[in-house]
């Protein structure tokens, strides 16, 4: 039985739901057990799974690694961590490394960066030279693990606590922030009048729906492209993208365009069909296997002479009009991922299709203050104007 853990963005409840859809098309019938708090996921589960294909197939997780030993927490020692550090990550030139702590309270720091750089002493003595990178007051961040060259130079320690135990394990892939923020401001059209669908939230949606390679996929909404670009990023063959403006058409043709001409992206899908088209309206296309998108999400600029409440009406009919159009335009056993405002309150029971459990029944309570009244999953960022709730919808 092997052990991973994977270091969840910051909204948890997501990542783990779009961990769990990732692994179950990836393990099929094969079981896995779990753990979780809100900073960590472990997963136990008898296959080998690929961590850099998971870590860079995944928009809402940090890190990726694997746990080599689980002690009583009294038995972790300097000694222990200097043994397992020489016999699985020792480099020939000086080592970096690495230690971060999840579920550790902040008083019991000070202790492990004692256990930190006695390890560095206990190194040194048997002829392995090192530096320490360790954080105050909390875990490393991607960045710092990269940018200290941690996974190439020497190794991250992740110490995973609970009660009366700790997961000793190592991190074999930390998330590519540039390559996120290339695809983020180095895309040529970004609309922020109209909204701008963070790139990893788009990833996050494409795997929540279980996209693939040969799914029929179509974004009614598609804005300036986003879950477009990273359908083809993602290898999807066959991609539709529609809106009911012509600049965002454009805005999407333009972006499709440029990510074409990125050299530094490889094996990603080459055709996309672009049309306009008012979700209200049935569409005349074939049935499509998935149908991801973020909706209209209001006016950007909102002053105080703004009607929310009208606001939340005209949005309500909107999703109300459109939701049966998408259902008549999916496969029998498709899937739709829907961003709307959680202001909205809108009711996916009411609009005659079946709502998707974003989570395993005992994590829903666990993780309640991350869902929507619906129980839907919700993702808001600081002095964001909007709250995006996401709705899984089937037939």
């Amino acid at each position: 039985m092997k052990t991973y853990f994977f270091v969840l963005g910051t909204h948890p409840a997501i990542s783990i739901a779009e961990i769990f859809v990732v692994l179950k098309n990836i393990l099929g019938k094969t079981k896995f057990d779990y753990q979780t708090s809100e900073e960590i996921l472990l997963i136990n589960t008898e296959e080998k799974l690929d961590l850099l294909y998971l870590q860079n197939k995944l928009g809402g997780t940090i890190k990726i690694g694997e746990i080599f030993k689980t002690i009583s927490l009294n038995l972790l020692k300097p000694e222990l961590l200097s043994e397992l550090y020489i016999s699985n990550e020792k480099q020939d030139n000086k080592n970096i490394i690495g230690l971060s702590p999840y579920q550790l309270s902040e008083t019991k720091l000070p202790q492990l960066k004692k256990v930190a750089f006695t390890m560095k002493k206990l190194l040194k003595k048997e002829g392995v030279s090192s530096r320490i990178v360790f954080n105050e007051d909390r875990a490393l961040t991607s960045v710092q693990v990269d940018k200290n060259n941690l996974l190439k130079k020497g190794a991250e320690f992740v110490l995973v606590f609970d009660e009366k135990q700790v997961h000793i394990g190592f991190t074999k892939s930390v998330q590519n922030f540039e390559l996120w923020n290339r695809v983020d401001f180095g895309r040529p059209e970004r609309d922020d009048k109209s909204g701008i669908l963070p790139p990893k939230l788009a990833r996050i949606i494409l795997n929540l729906g279980n996209v693939q390679t040969e799914t029929k996929l179509l974004d009614p909404f598609c804005g300036s492209g986003t879950v477009l670009t990273e359908a083809m990023r993602l290898g999807v063959k066959k991609i539709k993208g529609s809106d009911f403006s012509a600049k965002a058409i454009s805005d999407s043709q333009k972006n499709i365009d440029w990510l074409k001409d990125q050299m530094w992206f490889n094996n990603i899908s080459e055709k996309v069909e672009l049309f306009k088209h008012d979700a209200t309206f049935p569409f005349s296309t074939e049935k499509q296997d998935a149908i991801i998108a973020e909706g209209y999400l209001g006016p950007s600029r909102p002053t105080h002479k703004t009607d929310f409440r009208k606001i939340n009406s005209d949005l309500t009919n909107l999703f109300n009009k459109t939701i049966p159009n998408l259902l008549s335009a999916l496969e029998k056993n498709g899937q739709i991922v829907l961003i709307v405002p959680e202001s909205i309150k809108f009711s996916i029971k009411k609009s005659g299709a079946k709502q998707i459990a974003p989570l395993p029944e005992k994590l829903l309570q666990k993780f309640s203050k991350h869902l929507s009244e619906q129980g839907n999953l919700i993702y808001s960022r600081p002095n964001a104007r909007v709250v995006r709730e996401i709705l899984l919808i089937a037939q």
